[in-house]
């Protein structure tokens, strides 16, 4: 399996990190990208085996947002059901 190095929003070089790492780290498609035999750093939605990795973590951040979404009407209607 290939292991990336990404840049991270502070500059650094960090890694090497699986895919699975780069959801934990929630990479975006803009982060920059490297791993052997490439030239140079690309963005993530440039890489074709990172594509997973993105959407995954689009549907995380879906999710959660979803969840907070609801438990923020729930708090604002004392806990009542909307529908």
């Amino acid at each position: 399996m290939m292991e990336y190095f990404i840049i991270e929003n502070n500059g650094q070089q960090a890694g090497p990190f699986s895919l699975e790492q780069l959801v934990q780290k929630a990479i975006t498609p803009e982060t920059l990208v490297w791993a052997q035999g490439m030239k140079d750093w690309t963005p993530a939605w440039k890489i074709a085996e990172l594509k997973t990795v993105l959407e995954t973590i689009e549907a995380i951040k879906a999710n959660t947002a979803n969840k907070e979404n609801a438990a923020g009407l729930l708090c604002l209607h004392g806990g009542r059901r909307l529908l």
